[in-house]
């Protein structure tokens, strides 16, 4: 018997009942499995990594409605200046802190890639202690 002809004869469904051990369990019939090379994972991980989410309707009002708190936050956060309990560094930071965000959330609403959805959550996640920074550095009396 040749090698790998077991593998041959059981898929066809014959057996002729020499065999020792049943057909195909000697692996001699099948080549050994392909390793991935590291390119090819690297590759295969920055097309993933790169490839736009799929943009849905819910996904564009979840944007819609991050920028309309975004716009709302802008003016919240300089009424602690309007009112007088701040000076002007606040007033000034939270104005940087509130545009930045607001930027950032304009971009992911227009353009729905990954990289800009990062940057809105590197934003979001920034704004509020910066924010507490300056009151805490700028309060007044």
């Amino acid at each position: 018997m040749e090698v790998g002809q077991h593998g041959a004869d059981a898929a066809k469904g014959e057996s002729r009942g020499d065999e020792k051990i049943g057909p195909g369990l000697t692996g001699l019939d099948r080549a050994p499995p392909r390793r991935q090379s590291s390119l090819e994972r690297a590759n295969r991980s920055r097309t993933d990594a790169d490839d736009p989410p799929p943009v849905t309707d819910g996904a564009a009002a979840t944007f819609r409605q991050a920028l309309l708190y975004a716009v709302a936050l802008l003016p919240v956060s300089l009424l602690p200046s309007v009112l007088g309990t701040t000076g002007p560094v606040y007033f000034f930071g939270a104005l940087a802190c509130s545009g930045w965000l607001l930027w950032a959330t304009v971009r992911v609403a227009l353009d729905h890639s990954r990289a800009n959805a990062r940057r809105l959550f590197l934003a979001s996640v920034l704004y509020l202690p910066l924010i507490l920074a300056l009151l805490v550095a700028n309060k007044v009396g």
